[in-house]
């Protein structure tokens, strides 16, 4: 049996220094750094074997032995091979990362294709002994594993078999000369190595096809006619063929070294060229199925089965989602899986007395024929008018039930793209004008001096943040009630920009962080944006979501048709996405500050600034500073209510008719015109504000609360700033 060589750089250095007998042409030892062969013929010194100063520690080495095919190790001096070449330092290197792409019947020795001794291609080669390290010349040797480079000699080596090095370093062509074909005319020195290695290099870029149909090529041409029979009057069985290269006559073995291919498979391609003729090689279960694969009728009753149960289990899904289908996703109960439904499947085919396929199978025939059919994830925050309307075609006994309950909740779901698409082409034609017109944002600007007409904002509360917070958080403070701090959003989306205001619960209107989301305190801060970080637009476009008690209410439309009538604006439109649809940017700007906020420890405002500013670059933050209007009481006397205000998403307040506000449904509803002016609009004026409201702060209470249940958990530096003693607490402790 052959084996793979596994050679170590001691084991080719050894080889090298051994003439044909097995006997050392030098001392590896000794300082004399040159010998002389059997025949004469001066080798190398130690600096041209890539050694050097190395040489030293391989003395120890015992001298190895190399059976090949029952005969002596093959050996080609100097003389035979042309003139001596200097070694680089790299050669030993190249011993591990060198490769044989023959069968095991026609392996190379691993020193002989670096240092010039090559032996038969065709010669059986067996696994080389070497020592692992020095032990006498007699004593029981094992196999080295070869080290993945050239290493001193006590440094720990892996083993890396041929193969590896083959599949790591696939295109190593040793220097001219470097490689024998094995036969006495040397067929390989009648080439320059650089065309060799541009050859094979050439040969290994081929995919498997390409290499087949031009190795079938070159062997028509070489091949040449012979007699049908033998002299002994038996068919021939094997063709003849001169190999040559560019011209010149070589020998099979380089032929294959030259085209990189191993004896076998080239027999076994000038058979697949005696039987068939020069075309392609296909495998020979090509087209065939194998004995287990699933005929039509299976196919087909796993694809039944999957219609029936969408049928019955499925919530049809009235549009595509995200433009991404052609065809309308119908969604399953989110507890169940693709193991379950197969399940179900399979007891169905028992019952039956049918063959079952596989999971792996009914996931696949799944995807293709229904890609459709998909699975509900868990989700929080949904649409509950979609929830409905999902219960309602679950529920329906009857087609026609059925289908009215389908047709409710395909008109909800197209009003709520529609409204989707109006909001992306506001902030596309805003962000296109202001990068044509204004392409740097430096606020303030003076309300209603610039010539902008599309500008965007969206606006929105955030889920409230407490202080302190622990990126590692204690369990008993999760069941307290710590210090709480608002957080509304004005955003930019043109930009963006965001401007995210801080409210603490000694700053909002109401005591304890009361009224912190009515109409009074959302048309304060939207005064104070417009005042200090707006663009001094003409026109602008609102979004906010459908919330009555923030944003969709008399007070907020009184102050937006206020602003237009004092001046403020040209132009202002006010739309409100549909119900559970109205994710916009805004929302993304406060989830990036919640994704800081997480991960940081802090316990004062001035952190959560911090905190807040450093989320990312759109995000800036306001503590502060807003002061309070009373714009309810103050739009009583001026501004009636709008009757059905609830059943409207779009509302149009223009300068030119002041005190008139057009009101839509939806965007594609007809307009209606509403009055909603109760006085003269000469006695309105920009200069006359209404009364401003007080903080409500802390009542005794809360403060003794965060002091006793709050303070223990805020670090020394902060427990003042953030959990103060309360004034009884602080009075006690002066008296004592």
């Amino acid at each position: 049996m052959a084996f793979r060589p596994c050679y170590t750089a001691d084991a080719v250095l050894n080889l090298l220094l051994q003439d044909a007998d097995g006997q050392y042409l030098a001392d590896p030892a000794s300082d004399d750094t040159s010998g002389s062969s059997s025949d004469g013929e001066i080798y190398s010194d130690d600096e041209s074997l890539g050694r050097g100063a190395e040489t030293a520690d391989h003395a120890a080495l015992p001298p190895a032995s190399l059976s090949v095919a029952g005969e002596a190790p093959a050996t080609t001096s100097v003389a035979e091979v042309g003139e001596p070449q200097q070694e680089s330092d790299d050669d030993v290197d190249v011993l591990a990362t060198a490769f044989w792409e023959r069968e095991v019947d026609t392996a190379e020795v691993a020193a002989n294709y670096i240092f010039r001794h090559p032996p038969p291609l065709d010669a059986d080669v067996e696994e080389m002994p070497v020592a692992a390290d020095a032990t006498p010349a007699d004593a029981d040797l094992e196999v080295m594993p070869v080290a993945a480079a050239a290493t001193p000699a006590d440094a720990d080596l892996e083993v890396m078999p041929v193969a590896v090095a083959a599949a790591h370093f696939p295109v190593a062509v040793p220097a001219c000369g470097a490689v024998g074909c094995g036969c006495s005319k040397k067929c390989l020195t009648m080439f320059d190595a650089k065309d060799i290695e541009s050859y094979r290099l050439a040969i290994l870029s081929l995919e498997k096809s390409e290499k087949d149909m031009l190795l079938m090529g070159l062997l028509i041409s070489v091949q040449y006619a012979a007699t049908e029979t033998t002299s002994r009057g038996g068919k021939r069985k094997h063709a003849y063929f001169d190999y040559c290269h560019q011209g010149e006559p070589v020998c099979a073995g380089a032929f294959r070294y030259l085209n990189n291919i191993g004896n076998s498979a080239l027999k076994n391609l000038k058979r697949h060229l005696a039987d068939n003729g020069p075309v392609p090689r296909r495998h020979g279960n090509t087209g065939r199925k194998p004995h287990h694969a699933l005929t039509f009728e299976h196919v087909k009753l796993i694809a039944d089965f999957i219609k029936g149960y969408a049928a019955e289990f499925g919530l049809p899904h009235p549009a595509p989602l995200h433009g991404r289908a052609n065809q309308p996703p119908v969604f399953l109960p989110a507890s169940e899986t693709f193991k379950s439904v197969h399940g179900m499947y399979k007891t169905l085919c028992t019952e039956k007395d049918v063959r079952h396929a596989g999971i792996s199978a009914f996931r696949s025939i799944w995807r293709s024929c229904f890609p459709q059919v998909k699975f509900m994830t868990a989700r929080t925050d949904v649409c509950s008018h979609c929830e409905d309307h999902r219960h309602a075609v679950s529920a329906a006994l009857s087609e026609a039930d059925k289908t009215r309950a389908l047709e409710s909740y395909t008109a909800h779901v197209h009003g709520a793209q529609r409204e989707r698409q109006e909001y992306r082409q506001a902030t596309e034609r805003a962000r296109d004008e202001l990068t044509t017109n204004q392409p740097a944002f430096a606020p303030p600007y003076t309300p209603c001096t610039q010539p902008l007409r599309c500008v965007h904002y969206t606006f929105d509360f955030a889920q409230q943040v407490t202080l302190p917070h622990m990126a590692r958080q204690p369990g008993p403070l999760y069941f307290k009630t710590p210090r709480k701090v608002q957080l509304f959003g004005v955003c930019s989306e043109a930009i963006p920009r965001q401007v995210n205001y801080l409210l603490d619960e000694t700053q909002t209107i109401g005591v304890n962080g009361t009224k912190s989301h009515g109409a009074n305190c959302v048309a304060s801060l939207l005064h104070d944006f417009f005042e200090h970080h707006g663009h001094g637009e003409e026109e602008c476009i609102l979004h906010a979501d459908n919330c009555a008690g923030q944003n969709k209410n008399r007070t907020v439309i009184n102050y937006l048709a206020w602003r237009v009538i004092v001046g403020l604006h040209r132009k202002i439109t006010l739309r409100f996405m549909i119900t559970g649809h109205t994710r916009c940017l805004v929302d993304g700007c406060f989830g990036l500050i919640k994704q800081k906020y997480r991960k940081s420890d802090t316990y004062t405002q001035a952190q959560l600034t911090a905190v807040v500013n450093q989320s990312a670059h759109c995000n800036t933050a306001e503590a502060g500073g807003v002061t309070w209007y009373a714009w309810d009481t103050f739009f009583d006397q001026c501004f009636k209510k709008i009757k059905g205000i609830s059943t409207f998403h779009h509302f149009v307040f223009d300068s030119g008719t002041p005190g008139t506000v057009v009101v839509k449904e939806l965007v594609d509803s007809e307009p209606s015109n509403v009055s909603i002016l109760n006085c003269d609009p000469s006695t309105l004026s920009s200069e006359s504000l209404p009364s401003t409201l007080a903080s409500g702060g802390l009542t005794e209470e809360r403060k003794k609360y965060l002091y006793k249940e709050i303070r223990p958990f805020v670090i020394d530096p902060y427990k003042d700033d953030l959990c103060p003693p309360p004034p009884s607490s602080a009075a006690a402790g002066a008296a004592e």
